[in-house]
Protein backbone atom coordinates (compact mmCIF):
# COMPACT_ATOMS: atom_id res chain seq x y z
CA UNK A 1 0.00 0.00 0.00
CA UNK A 2 1.42 3.42 -0.86
CA UNK A 3 2.61 5.74 1.89
CA UNK A 4 2.52 9.52 1.93
CA UNK A 5 4.99 11.71 3.81
CA UNK A 6 4.44 15.42 4.25
CA UNK A 7 7.51 17.49 5.05
CA UNK A 8 7.39 20.77 6.96
CA UNK A 9 3.81 20.17 8.09
CA UNK A 10 2.87 23.06 10.41
CA UNK A 11 2.86 21.94 14.06
CA UNK A 12 -0.37 23.82 15.00
CA UNK A 13 -2.19 22.25 12.05
CA UNK A 14 -0.86 18.81 13.02
CA UNK A 15 -2.09 19.24 16.61
CA UNK A 16 -5.50 20.32 15.34
CA UNK A 17 -5.66 17.30 13.01
CA UNK A 18 -4.60 15.00 15.83
CA UNK A 19 -7.29 16.39 18.12
CA UNK A 20 -9.95 16.22 15.39
CA UNK A 21 -9.09 12.57 14.63
CA UNK A 22 -9.04 11.67 18.32
CA UNK A 23 -12.50 13.14 18.87
CA UNK A 24 -13.79 10.85 16.12
CA UNK A 25 -11.89 7.79 17.41
CA UNK A 26 -9.68 7.64 14.33
CA UNK A 27 -5.97 7.56 13.75
CA UNK A 28 -4.35 10.52 12.04
CA UNK A 29 -3.83 8.39 8.91
CA UNK A 30 -7.51 7.39 8.83
CA UNK A 31 -8.57 11.02 9.23
CA UNK A 32 -6.26 12.17 6.42
CA UNK A 33 -7.66 9.48 4.10
CA UNK A 34 -11.22 10.56 4.87
CA UNK A 35 -10.35 14.24 4.34
CA UNK A 36 -8.70 13.53 0.98
CA UNK A 37 -11.63 11.33 -0.14
CA UNK A 38 -14.07 14.11 0.71
CA UNK A 39 -11.93 16.67 -1.07
CA UNK A 40 -11.76 14.52 -4.22
CA UNK A 41 -15.50 13.78 -4.16
CA UNK A 42 -16.33 17.51 -4.06
CA UNK A 43 -14.06 19.21 -6.60
CA UNK A 44 -13.81 22.97 -6.20
CA UNK A 45 -13.46 25.44 -9.02
CA UNK A 46 -9.79 26.40 -9.23
CA UNK A 47 -9.24 29.98 -10.42
CA UNK A 48 -5.93 28.94 -12.03
CA UNK A 49 -7.71 26.61 -14.49
CA UNK A 50 -8.85 27.72 -17.89
CA UNK A 51 -12.13 26.69 -19.57
CA UNK A 52 -10.64 23.33 -20.64
CA UNK A 53 -9.44 22.42 -17.16
CA UNK A 54 -5.78 23.17 -17.85
CA UNK A 55 -3.41 24.98 -15.53
CA UNK A 56 -2.33 28.14 -17.27
CA UNK A 57 1.13 29.59 -16.72
CA UNK A 58 2.78 26.21 -16.12
CA UNK A 59 6.51 26.07 -16.99
CA UNK A 60 5.97 23.50 -19.76
CA UNK A 61 2.84 25.09 -21.17
CA UNK A 62 -0.71 24.14 -20.42
CA UNK A 63 -1.02 21.13 -18.08
CA UNK A 64 -4.35 19.26 -18.01
CA UNK A 65 -5.46 18.70 -14.42
CA UNK A 66 -8.83 17.15 -15.18
CA UNK A 67 -7.76 14.55 -17.72
CA UNK A 68 -10.47 11.89 -17.98
CA UNK A 69 -7.80 9.18 -18.10
CA UNK A 70 -6.66 10.22 -14.61
CA UNK A 71 -10.06 10.76 -13.01
CA UNK A 72 -12.54 8.09 -14.04
CA UNK A 73 -15.98 7.05 -12.90
CA UNK A 74 -14.51 3.68 -11.96
CA UNK A 75 -12.06 5.21 -9.50
CA UNK A 76 -14.83 7.26 -7.92
CA UNK A 77 -17.01 4.14 -7.71
CA UNK A 78 -14.12 2.19 -6.21
CA UNK A 79 -13.58 4.92 -3.62
CA UNK A 80 -17.28 4.91 -2.73
CA UNK A 81 -17.33 1.12 -2.41
CA UNK A 82 -14.21 1.22 -0.25
CA UNK A 83 -15.72 3.92 1.95
CA UNK A 84 -18.96 1.91 2.29
CA UNK A 85 -17.05 -1.26 3.29
CA UNK A 86 -15.00 0.71 5.82
CA UNK A 87 -18.14 2.25 7.36
CA UNK A 88 -19.75 -1.20 7.61
CA UNK A 89 -16.65 -2.64 9.24
CA UNK A 90 -16.46 0.16 11.81
CA UNK A 91 -20.20 -0.09 12.48
CA UNK A 92 -19.78 -3.77 13.36
CA UNK A 93 -16.52 -3.31 15.24
CA UNK A 94 -18.09 -2.84 18.68
CA UNK A 95 -20.12 -6.04 18.28
CA UNK A 96 -16.99 -8.17 17.84
CA UNK A 97 -16.01 -10.33 20.80
CA UNK A 98 -12.43 -11.06 21.83
CA UNK A 99 -11.87 -14.79 21.25
CA UNK A 100 -8.30 -15.17 22.45
CA UNK A 101 -7.64 -16.51 25.93
CA UNK A 102 -7.28 -13.92 28.64
CA UNK A 103 -3.62 -13.30 29.38
CA UNK A 104 -2.25 -11.93 32.61
CA UNK A 105 0.35 -9.19 32.51
CA UNK A 106 3.01 -11.69 33.65
CA UNK A 107 2.19 -13.94 30.65
CA UNK A 108 2.58 -11.03 28.24
CA UNK A 109 5.87 -9.96 29.83
CA UNK A 110 7.17 -13.54 29.57
CA UNK A 111 6.23 -13.73 25.87
CA UNK A 112 7.95 -10.43 25.10
CA UNK A 113 11.04 -11.47 27.04
CA UNK A 114 11.17 -14.82 25.21
CA UNK A 115 10.91 -13.09 21.84
CA UNK A 116 13.69 -10.67 22.74
CA UNK A 117 15.94 -13.51 23.92
CA UNK A 118 15.38 -15.44 20.67
CA UNK A 119 16.17 -12.32 18.64
CA UNK A 120 19.31 -11.62 20.68
CA UNK A 121 20.46 -15.24 20.24
CA UNK A 122 20.03 -14.96 16.44
CA UNK A 123 21.95 -11.67 16.34
CA UNK A 124 24.80 -13.04 18.45
CA UNK A 125 24.98 -16.25 16.40
CA UNK A 126 25.13 -14.25 13.16
CA UNK A 127 27.79 -11.92 14.59
CA UNK A 128 29.95 -14.89 15.62
CA UNK A 129 29.54 -16.70 12.30
CA UNK A 130 28.20 -14.30 9.62
CA UNK A 131 28.40 -16.90 6.82
CA UNK A 132 26.56 -19.69 8.64
CA UNK A 133 23.35 -19.09 6.70
CA UNK A 134 25.10 -19.01 3.31
CA UNK A 135 25.97 -22.71 2.97
CA UNK A 136 25.16 -24.16 6.38
CA UNK A 137 28.84 -24.81 7.03
CA UNK A 138 30.10 -21.50 8.36
CA UNK A 139 33.54 -20.13 7.62
CA UNK A 140 36.15 -22.74 6.73
CA UNK A 141 39.13 -22.72 9.03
Amino acid sequence: MPAVQVRDFPQPLYEELKSYASQRHRSIAQQVIIAVERMLDQPQADPRLDAEGCLSGAPLGRVPLTDSSLITTESADARKASRRRRKEAFANFDALQWRAPELAADDIVAMVREGREERSDRIIAQALDPFADCDGEGVAE
